[in-house]
């Protein structure tokens, strides 16, 4: 049997907490392509501002993507290390000239 999920609702840290406390006994499996799963990654890090929240929040977070993605811990650390990658590259690319302070003098 097949259960889609509409996880969207889940908006809160605590939320995200009882849900794994909840679903403990629940087995998920690895449901689509990478693609799909790295775009629910990156929806899931994006909709709870990831690079904003505090180190408590994390763990909760990087266990509900391994729970619902199917990938490791270790898959889900180089997941987000390169997300957080791309969001520094994005920033830097939005203002190129942000950090020359070139004087003439």
């Amino acid at each position: 049997m097949v259960i889609n999920m509409n996880e969207a609702r889940l908006t809160t840290i605590e939320q995200i907490e009882q849900f794994l406390y909840a679903s403990k006994s629940i087995e998920f499996s690895a449901a689509g392509d990478d693609s799909v799963r790295y775009a629910h990654n990156r929806r899931v890090l994006k909709r709870f501002d990831y690079p904003g929240r505090n180190k408590r929040e994390l763990g909760p977070l990087r266990r509900y993507l391994q729970q619902t993605s199917g990938y490791s811990r270790a898959q889900i650390n180089r997941l987000v290390a390169a997300l957080e990658s791309d969001v520094v590259l994005l920033k830097l690319l939005a203002h190129p000239f942000a950090s020359l302070n070139v004087d003439p003098n």
